[in-house]
C-alpha cells in the first residue's frame, strides 16, 4: 500500500500495475528522482522528511526484477531503451536514498524504515540486469556533474551508487543492533556464483570499516568465517580485495588477524 496522499506526488509516481511498469511511467519516475536528488542536495536535512512519501515507491522499483515479459512485442531497440531507462531509474533511486541517509539528522531512518529498506537495497548487489559492466557502473562512484540541463536531459546526473549508499546507511542508523543484519546480508552476497557480485559485496564490507572504523569491530567475529572462505576464492581480484580488507581491519584493531585463519 502507498503512503502517498491523493494529489501530492502520485501524478508522477505510479505504484505498479498487474501488467508491469510501463516505459512512460519509468521515464516520468526517472525525471522525478532526478529532481528529488537535486532538491535533497540543495535543502539537505530540511528535505529529508519528504522521503516518507516516496519510500514505498523506492522499494517497489528496487524489488522489481525485470520488466514484465507479457508486454506487447516490441523491437529489440525498444527493449534495450526500456531496459536502459529502468536501470538508470534504479541508479537514481539509490542516489536519492543515499542523499536521504546522508542528510538525516533527526532519526528519520528508524528501525521500521530500516527493515523495509534492508533487503531491497542489499539485493541490488545481485542485480546483474544489463550485464556485468552495467552492474559495476551502478556499484561504483561516478564523477560528479550537476546542472539543471543535465536534470532535463536524458544524460544522467552523477550517481552516489550502491556501495557508498549502504555505507552511509550503516553510519546513519548508528546501531550495532541494525548493523548486524545489514552486515550479515551483505556477507551472504559474497557466496554468490558471480565474482563481480562477490567483489562488490566485499567493497561494501570495506566501506563499513572505512566509515565506522573501530565501532564496527563488534561484528568481526561473525565476519571472520566469510573472510576465511574468500581468502581462497577462485577470483584473483576477490582474493586480493579480501587480503586488503584484512589489512585494513588489522590497522583499525591494532592486532593481527592471522590467528583466526589458522
Amino acid at each position: 500500500s502507498s503512503t502517498l496522499p491523493p494529489g501530492d506526488v502520485s501524478f508522477v509516481l505510479v505504484l505498479g500495475k498487474e501488467d508491469g511498469i510501463a516505459q512512460m511511467e519509468i521515464s516520468r519516475s526517472l525525471f522525478f528522482y532526478r529532481l528529488l536528488v537535486m532538491l535533497a542536495e540543495r535543502l539537505k536535512s530540511i528535505f529529508v522528511p519528504f522521503f516518507g512519501y516516496v519510500l514505498d515507491h523506492c522499494i517497489l522499483h528496487l524489488s522489481e526484477c525485470r520488466l514484465e515479459s507479457r508486454q506487447p512485442r516490441t523491437s529489440k531497440d525498444k527493449q534495450v531503451e526500456a531496459e536502459t531507462l529502468r536501470l538508470e531509474l534504479i541508479s537514481m533511486i539509490i542516489n536519492a536514498l543515499h542523499k536521504c541517509f546522508l542528510y538525516d539528522a533527526e532519526g528519520f531512518v528508524n528501525h521500521d524504515k530500516f527493515d523495509k529498506l534492508l533487503h531491497p537495497l542489499v539485493n541490488q548487489l545481485e542485480n546483474l540486469d544489463g550485464g556485468v559492466e552495467a552492474f559495476q557502473e551502478r556499484a561504483k562512484v561516478i564523477p560528479h556533474r550537476s546542472s539543471f540541463l543535465a536534470l532535463l536531459s536524458h544524460i544522467p546526473i552523477p550517481q552516489e551508487t550502491l556501495i557508498p549508499c549502504l555505507g552511509q546507511l550503516a553510519v546513519t542508523v548508528a546501531s550495532d543492533t541494525l548493523w548486524r543484519p545489514l552486515n550479515y546480508q551483505v556477507l551472504m552476497k559474497t557466496r554468490n556464483q558471480s565474482p563481480a557480485v562477490r567483489f562488490a559485496a566485499l567493497k561494501v564490507v570495506e566501506e563499513f570499516y572505512v566509515r565506522l572504523g573501530e565501532e564496527f569491530l563488534v561484528l568481526l567475529p561473525e565476519t571472520i568465517p566469510f573472510l576465511a572462505e574468500l581468502m581462497e576464492d577462485t577470483s584473483i581480484e576477490v582474493e586480493a580485495l579480501t587480503q586488503q580488507i584484512i589489512r585494513r581491519i588489522e590497522d583499525v584493531s591494532g592486532e593481527s588477524l592471522q590467528k583466526y585463519f589458522e
